[in-house]
């Protein structure tokens, strides 16, 4: 057959990537009016809850050390150019439910903080939603592409959570999640 229409341009060979995955399954929830509940933290090869509801902020102060297993310090300061994110997931409880979104997003806190704040261009919306209806397995994705500074020892951490469009709260949000971080 005739030959494609020609792509847009990849991301330079100068990038560097991390892989974030949950290796177990991970655990979402909404609240009433379909706002984020609890949200998963997925680190490299582990996940958990972070505490819920989600704010604008994550504190990490009262929480167990587990989750330093969840954030990384970055030892340079780096440019994130994407964060391209992945949700494999499972079928929801059986019954009306309106449709999820599930999200994704790159929080950050200063050196030896544990108060991390979300990076409001690493945002990533992954489609598509997903309903009671949705078969197991059905994978989400999404990307965003970003040019943001991040300072040397700075922390990262990544936050997966969902929203819903109805007013019921939604208790468990089941997959798996991972996502890959491009840097220079």
């Amino acid at each position: 057959g005739p030959t494609g229409a020609t792509g847009p341009a990849g991301i330079a060979s100068a990038g560097k990537m991390l892989f974030f995955y949950s290796e177990a399954p991970t655990t979402m929830s909404t609240t009433e009016n379909g706002l984020p509940g609890v949200q998963a933290l997925v680190g490299f090869g582990s996940s958990g809850q972070g505490p819920a509801p989600l704010s604008s902020t994550i504190n990490l102060e009262n929480l167990n050390g587990y989750v330093s297993a969840f954030y990384f310090t970055v030892p340079f300061a780096i440019e994130i150019n994407s964060l391209i994110a992945f949700f494999n997931a499972f079928p929801l409880t059986p019954q009306t439910v309106p449709a999820v979104t599930v999200r994704a997003q790159l929080y950050e806190a200063r050196e030896a903080s544990n108060l991390f704040l979300p990076i409001e261009e690493t945002l990533v919306i992954l489609t598509p939603s997903i309903t009671d209806e949705t078969p197991a397995g059905t994978l989400l994705r999404g990307e965003v592409r970003t040019n943001r500074t991040v300072e040397k020892n700075t922390r990262l951490m990544l936050v997966f959570s969902a929203t819903s469009n109805g007013p019921d709260q939604i208790d468990r949000i089941l997959g798996y999640a991972s996502a890959s971080l491009v840097y220079t």
